[in-house]
């Protein structure tokens, strides 16, 4: 029943329902290493529809993001996890240049790791997405590309809105379609909107 839940997890739910358990006991005030960041949600309501799904990994990419930046961490390596409505599931993952922080860069990604699944051929029931290969992130160094130092700047003020008015008080306008699905009753999302014309 665990596996048909949680998949592969459900094994290591049930040995330590059992109290058989490898890891190592923590102090209360030992710091955990950060290996990989990531974020998943079930949708609302199975769907096939290649919009909703994409504006769905929208909204998760940010959060990994937000995270991320959070952590002082930057990652190259982006994977993907399907599952589908009859919870079956699948994962893939891909290896960028260079380590990232932003929630775009993560969407574009994803999005890239999702086209192998097309065509889809059965209703997708929740996705998730998490950065690994993490390093530290580059803390202010100079930028090659204006652009680049421009993109890290907006992210840190929407990244300051957000923790002193509320999570996703900023976000990419492209959500929109995930939350006329239903997403923001199921998380609780509020706010405005960044115009972002390209997804």
């Amino acid at each position: 029943m665990l596996t048909t839940m949680f998949g592969v997890w459900g094994y290591r739910l049930q040995a330590m329902g059992c109290g058989h358990c490898d890891d190592p006991v923590a102090r209360h005030d030992e710091k955990r290493v950060v290996k990989s960041v990531g974020h998943s949600h079930t949708l609302p309501k199975d769907t096939a529809n290649v919009t909703i799904i994409q504006a769905y990994l929208r909204l998760l990419a940010e959060r990994v993001g937000e995270r991320l930046r959070r952590y002082g961490k930057a990652g190259s390596t982006v994977s993907l996890y399907v599952r589908y409505a009859d919870f079956t599931g699948a994962g893939r993952q891909h290896r960028v240049g260079e380590p990232m922080t932003s929630g775009l860069h993560i969407y574009r990604s994803a999005v890239c790791l999702l086209r192998q699944y097309m065509p889809l051929r059965k209703k997708v029931r929740s996705l998730g997405i998490s950065i690994s290969a993490l390093t530290p992130a580059s803390g202010g160094q100079g930028f090659l590309l204006e652009r680049c130092g421009r993109e890290e700047r907006l992210m840190d003020v929407v990244d300051r809105i957000n923790r002193r008015y509320g999570a996703s008080t900023l976000k990419p306008g492209s959500v929109l379609t995930a939350e006329r699905f239903g997403v923001k009753e199921r998380c609780g999302l509020i706010g405005t909107y960044l115009l972002d014309p390209k997804g």
